[in-house]
């Protein structure tokens, strides 16, 4: 892995932090591992802030952009994004639907059922 140089500030401010962060979340990392989280973090961070500011029509031409560039990795993780998406709204679906059916107590048949001794043979 790539090595990067921090000043000793910055490295006794990252190892005392590691302690917060354990406690905080329960999982245990190691400085490096600590560093990569948190300098990943960052960086989602700004580019969140400054994406979100931009306006719609802009980040779709930057996307259609990107497509022509890198069509392979632009519409493969569109696709793939989608797919999720596509996973995620049905497992919410059917969540729904459990949830419905301890609400009421009880799923409906899904065709009635006659009484006993009675057919269902109608002319």
């Amino acid at each position: 892995m790539p090595q990067i140089e921090i000043t000793d500030e910055t490295y006794q401010q990252l190892s005392a932090f590691s302690h917060f962060s354990q406690a905080a979340s329960e999982m245990e990392l190691t400085l490096d591992q600590l560093a990569d989280y948190l300098i990943q973090f960052g960086i989602d961070q700004m580019v969140t802030t400054i994406i979100a500011s931009q306006d719609a029509e802009l980040m779709l031409k930057m996307i259609l952009q990107m497509g022509r560039q890198h069509p392979e990795q632009t519409y493969g993780y569109m696709a793939d994004v989608m797919h999720v998406g596509k996973e995620i709204n049905e497992a919410k679906l059917a969540e729904l639907r459990e949830q419905m059916q301890r609400r009421i107590g009880f799923q409906p048949p899904d065709q009635p059922k006659p009484p006993e001794g009675m057919t269902t043979n109608a002319r």
